[in-house]
């Protein structure tokens, strides 16, 4: 399955300004077990730390702030291959963060760290996504003789994963089969001719579209109804280009396309990346491989799940010692 590129990355951590990609799961970053996960793994005296696959620093946020509190001058450096710039996106002042830093346009398993020189390595939902055997043997490189690596990963199992079957499978009937958007850039045209309120055909016209479009946004309705944790994105998709022809809305609208078109590339977007998520999130092959990856380079290897609140498992959780 294609994965998505850096530019495609780079626009949604930037377009989105969001620090994680869990929803509404977190009110502003990840907390609970989550956070109690990384407060027990950083907990001890580090000069440098490296967070892969940062994308807006979720992790390195939470990093920063566990050393500052413990009054600590560990440096975090947060790793992407995206063009990301999370003091930028978040605006925040890099001045009251002067031990972290983001690197920028670089893969993870090309780190800008001198060998030896990195006592921890951590990553929140990123690790995964890189060619793992390639960053294992650069980890190895740049990791101290008595480092660990810290990891919570995407996994098949996992109660993120579960549903994105149905969601890739619906999403992409949204757009390819149904195709709602056409109804509605049609419906777009139709209202912004001329007389279009008295003109018989452009009103039996309209009449049709609007028909097609009410069965349409019942049968999306119908088919994503009962997809596990939900379809906010077909839902958002639905709701969107609705809203520009409701009873308050003008007839006549020149803003009105473009809508439509931004609902239509916006579930396009969200489709791309949960195809990159499912072909990233590791099955139990894939952890056992990881594992003899690390095991090959030194490594004393401890995997687990997390659970989260109400949710369950969230994914899988991989602490890895050596020395």
């Amino acid at each position: 399955m294609k994965k998505l590129n850096p530019q495609e990355w780079t626009r949604f951590w930037d377009e989105s300004a969001a620090i994680t990609t869990f929803g509404t799961h977190t009110h502003k970053n990840y907390e609970f077990q989550i956070l109690e996960f990384w407060q027990q793994q950083l907990s001890g005296n580090f000069e440098q730390v490296v967070d892969l696959a940062c994308g807006n620093g979720a992790l390195s946020w939470i990093a920063h702030d566990i050393f500052a509190k413990a009054k600590q001058s560990t440096r975090v450096t947060g790793v992407d291959i995206a063009d990301i710039n999370p003091f930028k996106t978040l605006r925040r002042k890099s001045k009251r963060y002067p031990l972290l830093e983001f690197v920028a346009n670089t893969s993870i398993d090309q780190l800008p760290f001198a060998d030896h020189s990195v006592d921890i390595a951590i990553s929140q939902y990123g690790f995964e996504y890189s060619d793992i055997e390639k960053t294992v043997l650069e980890l190895d490189r740049v990791l101290k003789p008595t480092a660990k690596i810290c990891l919570i990963m995407h996994s098949t199992s996992s109660k993120l994963i579960r549903p994105t079957t149905d969601l890739i499978k619906q999403s992409s009937r949204a757009l390819n089969e149904v195709r709602l958007h056409e109804l509605y850039l049609r419906l777009d045209e139709v209202c912004n001719f001329p007389d279009s309120d008295s003109d018989p055909k452009l009103l039996a016209e309209e009449k049709k579209l609007r028909a097609a479009i009410a069965a349409a946004t019942i049968d999306i309705g119908d088919h994503v109804d009962g997809i596990e944790g939900g379809a906010g994105a077909i839902t958002k998709y639905v709701f969107n280009m609705a809203n520009e022809f409701s009873a308050k809305a003008p007839r006549r609208s020149t803003n009105r396309r473009k809508v439509i078109l931004e609902a239509r590339t916006t579930l396009e977007k969200y489709l791309g990346r949960i195809e990159d998520m499912r072909s990233a999130a590791l099955d139990k092959s894939g952890e056992q491989d990881l594992r003899r990856c690390l095991e090959a380079v030194g490594f004393s290897v401890d995997q687990g799940v997390l659970n989260y609140v109400k949710l369950g498992n969230i994914g899988s959780t991989l602490i890895a010692r050596r020395g």
